[in-house]
């Protein structure tokens, strides 16, 4: 995380993402309790143990760097009624296709299983020239 570039390259972003969790009573984690998860004040730590894994809860953002389920796009979309696109292997597990479904994603299957990223990359540029609106964020940079 020392090398991490802190600045923040729209302040009217950050601004309507504060704005929207406040709206939506989010709490957000430090960078710190992501880091050390037994910084997580007790009383969510004890909340957390009555909320699913897979469920759309806010407190789950607390999970987030110590639990593999939620560490897409798709989770914080939903949590800020931000709308969604997942882009995965065909191979993924239904599971996974109907959950991302479930919370309001737009769900794309590309050829073969996790070893084909490049066939992800080439949807996401495919998508991204249709329209301007999309915005990929690539959780392998």
């Amino acid at each position: 995380m020392n090398n991490w570039n802190w600045d923040i390259s729209s302040t009217d972003y950050l601004e309507r993402t504060i704005k929207r969790c406040k709206e939506n009573k989010i709490l957000l984690p430090t960078f710190n309790q992501l880091k050390h998860p037994n910084t997580i004040p007790i009383e969510i730590q004890e909340k957390l143990k009555k909320i699913g894994l897979q469920e759309v809860h806010p407190l789950n953002l607390f999970r987030i760097n110590w639990n593999n389920n939620h560490t897409d796009g798709s989770f914080n979309s939903a949590l800020l009624s931000v709308h969604s696109i997942a882009i995965l292997p065909e191979e993924m597990s239904n599971e996974r296709f109907e959950w991302l479904k479930e919370i309001g994603s737009e769900v794309y299957a590309t050829p073969g299983c996790e070893s084909n990223v490049k066939e992800i990359y080439d949807k996401c540029h495919e998508l991204e020239a249709e329209s301007d609106e999309y915005l990929v964020f690539n959780q392998f940079d």
